[in-house]
């Protein structure tokens, strides 16, 4: 009921929020590499996430070309051959 008084129905009315309107100087003034991802590698996040996928990515074509190649004896290199 208080609301609907002249005065008090006033106090709660919102002025309208005026908004800057920013210039395309002062946008492209923040952009900077990290913006095009250009610093995407220095946290280490990106080689914890794809780490596994390449390595499985990179098996899969060695494996896909090796098909195309005709071999079929798969050489493995690492701490099994070292171990013969």
């Amino acid at each position: 009921m208080a609301k609907k008084l002249p005065r008090v129905r006033e106090l709660f009315e919102k002025p309208p929020e005026l908004r800057k309107r920013r210039s395309k100087y002062n946008i492209s003034k923040r952009i900077d590499a990290s913006y095009y991802g250009y610093r995407d590698g220095e946290d280490g996040v990106l080689e914890k996430e794809e780490g596994p996928s390449e390595a499985n990515l990179r098996e899969e074509e060695a494996d896909e070309e090796w098909r195309r190649k005709g071999t079929k004896e798969v050489v493995t290199v690492g701490v099994a051959a070292a171990s013969e």
